[in-house]
């Protein structure tokens, strides 16, 4: 009989890249060796349905997660994630704002960071309220590529009480406010090369989309 846990890393490896993430922690929990593997973290799971994002536990700090399909919460420890307010994601990126206005992407399952700028118009100071972070200073954030597999990738955001829109690429020290879209965005998405906003309603009751492309 074979002993499974003696299959070369390399193998292990290649494996968790086909495993949605409850099964990614099932994989580390057969025994020492495969959780060696699955805790360098090297490997995204696979594409699967979101999980919500939901609060920590106060005791343990540990993020809860909920599984629409299992119908089944998670509790991981991510020392990334703790203090921190999610705004947004992309690609299975995070994006955290903490009370002293730290601004990241977080991956959860692989550990890896990204320091954006403050969010505007924000620079300095500290916000000692959750409730002010999550619905004042960063509404929602998304981004166009995955950074694991394109560098040059760009964020978008909508802050403040109006939804302001603001880019920030990689190499830029701030971000960048987008106008001239009449009444503020209500939501934004990226497609096939593009951003796109939608509109608040006018007052004959119709919305209007815009286009947003980021250039060299």
């Amino acid at each position: 009989m074979a002993n499974w846990s003696e299959l070369p890393a390399d193998v292990l490896k290649h494996i968790i890249g086909f495993l949605p993430i409850q099964d990614y922690h099932r994989f580390s929990a057969v025994c020492r060796y495969w959780g060696m593997v699955a805790k360098e973290r090297r490997h995204s799971p696979a594409q699967q349905i979101p999980w919500l994002a939901m609060g920590e536990l106060e005791d343990t700090k540990k993020r809860k997660f909920y599984d629409v399909l299992e119908a089944r919460h998670y509790y991981l420890d991510v020392p990334e994630l703790r203090g921190t307010v999610l705004c947004g994601s992309s690609y299975g990126w995070l994006f955290t704002l903490d009370r002293k206005l730290n601004f990241r992407l977080v991956n959860p399952l692989t550990g890896e960071c990204y320091d954006l700028p403050r969010p505007p118009p924000f620079n300095k100071g500290h916000v000692e309220s959750e409730i002010y972070l999550q619905h004042y200073l960063v509404i929602k954030g998304i981004l166009d590529y995955d950074p694991r597999t394109r560098s040059d990738f760009t964020a978008l955001i909508l802050y403040g009480a109006s939804y302001t829109p603001a880019f920030w690429r990689v190499g830029h020290t701030i971000w960048t406010t987008i106008t001239g879209i009449r009444g503020g965005p209500d939501d934004i998405t990226f497609f096939e090369g593009k951003f796109y906003f939608l509109g608040t309603p006018c007052t004959n009751s119709y919305s209007e989309f815009y286009t947003f492309e980021v250039g060299t």
